[in-house]
């Protein structure tokens, strides 16, 4: 058997780098090339990479090591040394999302992959020490990379996958995380860590005696969890920093000194340090010296000397902000509610300044509420439901499909298409004449989409003179639509665009709008109600509005997967989405 190409674990066959990676961009994942036996990619800007078909044939060698830019499907990395906590804290993370993937380099650690629909920046536990063995938990996302395949330079063996890997899955299968969840993850592991340690996390234990850790996690309260990660993206720009009133900075630096101050441990290394002195001073200036240096004197170690050199030498230049500040302070211990219960305290603050300058805002005139009687009107001047295909799509109501990834929703969505642009009846549902429909698929470019069509054109013999001008198809990748997202301020759902969609259909015309999938027009929350139902409403809005029917399709979660029954009800994520449809299959 030849040496020149990597076996593959699970099937026991070989395949080259080239190969696996041109299956890794099939499913949906973003492959770098990484030289064989290293950790680390040699690329410049290797964060941007795009494995195109040319960029494969240049950059991967026929042993490269093959890395996955996590962006988009982050990795839990258990990097505990102690087998049986590394046990237990892969158990947990599995409860919570079945089905990740999961890699193994140097046991007992592991790497599990899930995937995300809005990036976020790595989080992590802090560094304990178990058995004299360093423990730590961290979930890579943004900006961040792991080996996916290939020789590990510590052990000199492949990495392993127990059960699929990321060339047999697609992507979309991969159960989704949330930054709101990935916290309360790493918060769970943090406490959980911290009671094995039993005291400080650089304290020593000499046994882990049980199969569980020393208490059953509480529950996740995702509300307060989701004020929590809004709070935290409230930490001022360095640009709306540089804007603030005196009166208004003064109040968020005797925050921030506060923070500082309350902060338990400094567990930061030399690196994170000088980010952190830097933001200080570059933010606080001399206001903080004391409490900068009192923290820096929590170091475990208490190795910073000559601190009042150290803090000369600090440039007041510095462009970190406060968001840099907390950030580090979180790692060192400084809770969520303190932060947020300081966040509340100034903004109370600046709301008592205004009132006192009079420049408070007035609170916003309410119109009379007024009921509507019902009289019973002559019948014949209701107006029927205007149903467009079979009984599933009504002229002015959003309707849903519902189906496992794989299970064929994208060529449904493309076959009905065809059958509606062209009013023959292709599948079972009638059409009762030729409509105009847009296609509009969030995941796959141009190039697949003309690919599926036309196979589809030609497995139903419909001709360019069936279709006329009544089919149009894009891209998100080229036309990119996000409904709503959770920005600073909150929840922020996007008018001028939610406008301009409806001024677009009424121009040309459009009498179906098919949305493939669902969760690539939104960057919200997908297991909260409140913010779903947002995104809900302004598909309706969009689909009353523009007097066009609208369809969502979407996933089902990782149990109706495997068990069908569950119908509809298996639909991933908040129930809002499924009870704000007309009709749903």
């Amino acid at each position: 058997m030849s040496a020149d190409k990597p076996i593959d674990a699970q099937s026991n066959m070989q395949i080259s780098a080239k190969d696996r990676a041109k299956k890794l961009v099939d499913n949906g994942f973003r492959p770098i090339p990484i030289p064989y036996g290293t950790k680390a990619p040699r690329i410049k800007g290797w964060q941007k990479y795009e494995a195109m078909p040319e960029a494969i044939e240049k950059d991967f060698r026929v042993k490269n090591n093959i890395g996955l830019l996590l962006r988009d499907n982050p990795m839990i990395d258990i990097d505990v040394r102690v087998p049986a906590v590394a046990e237990i804290l892969k158990g947990e993370a599995l409860k919570r999302w079945p089905e990740a993937l999961e890699r193994v380099g140097l046991p007992p650690k592991v790497g599990l992959f899930v995937r995300c629909d809005e990036p976020f920046r790595k989080l992590c536990t802090s560094d304990f020490k178990i058995n004299g063995q360093k423990c730590q938990v961290e979930i890579l996302c943004d900006g961040q990379q792991a080996v996916a395949f290939g020789m590990h330079p510590d052990t000199g063996k492949d990495y392993e996958w127990i059960g699929r890997t990321p060339c047999e899955v697609a992507r979309q299968e991969l159960p989704l995380i949330t930054e709101v969840e990935a916290q309360d993850f790493i918060n769970w592991c943090e406490a959980e860590l911290s009671k094995v340690a039993k005291a400080e996390p650089t304290d020593e234990v000499t046994t882990v005696s049980s199969r569980r850790l020393a208490v059953d996690p509480p529950p996740m309260n995702v509300k307060a969890l989701g004020a929590s990660i809004r709070q935290r993206r409230t930490e001022y720009a360095l640009d709306e920093w540089d804007s603030l009133s005196p009166e208004d900075k003064a109040i968020e630096v005797q925050r921030l000194i506060t923070l500082i101050e309350e902060t338990p441990r400094n567990t930061l290394n030399y690196d994170e340090w000088i980010s952190f002195s830097h933001a200080v001073k570059g933010v606080l200036d001399v206001e903080a010296y004391q409490a900068w240096y009192d923290h820096c004197m929590k170091y475990r170690k208490n190795a910073y000397t000559d601190l009042e050199a150290k803090w000369g030498g600090l440039s007041p230049e510095s462009r970190a902000g406060p968001g840099t500040i907390v950030h580090h302070l979180s790692k060192c211990g400084l809770s969520e509610k303190l932060i947020s219960q300081t966040a509340i305290e100034a903004n109370e603050k600046r709301r008592n300044l205004k009132e006192a300058s009079g420049t408070a805002v007035q609170p916003e005139k309410v119109n009379p509420i007024n009921p509507s009687r019902f009289v019973i009107p002559d019948e014949t001047n209701i107006p029927p439901r205007d149903w467009l295909y079979g009984w599933f799509l009504i002229r002015g109501y959003v309707s849903l499909t519902v189906a496992p990834g794989g299970a064929g929703k994208s060529a449904l969505c493309m076959s009905e298409s065809l059958a509606l642009a062209t009013g023959k009846n292709l599948m079972e549902e009638s059409v009762r004449k030729p409509l105009k429909v847009w296609v509009w698929n969030g995941e796959d470019p141009n190039e697949e989409l003309q690919r599926r069509l036309t196979a589809a054109c030609k497995h139903f013999g419909v001709s360019q003179d069936m279709l006329c001008d009544r089919l149009m198809v894009d891209s998100g990748r080229q036309l990119p639509i996000k409904i709503a997202e959770y920005r600073r301020e909150g929840l922020k759902v996007a008018e001028p665009l939610i406008e301009e969609l409806i001024s677009t259909i009424k121009r040309e015309q459009i009498d179906v709008l098919r949305i493939d999938p669902f969760v690539t027009t939104h960057m919200v929350p997908e297991n909260d109600n409140g913010p779903i139902n947002e995104v809900i409403d302004a598909w309706r809005r969009i689909a009353s509005e523009a007097n066009c029917a609208v369809e969502l399709v979407h996933h089902v979660n990782k149990s109706a997967a495997l068990n069908k029954d569950q119908g509809i009800y298996g639909a991933r994520g908040a129930g809002a989405m499924i009870d704000g449809a007309r009709v749903a299959r």
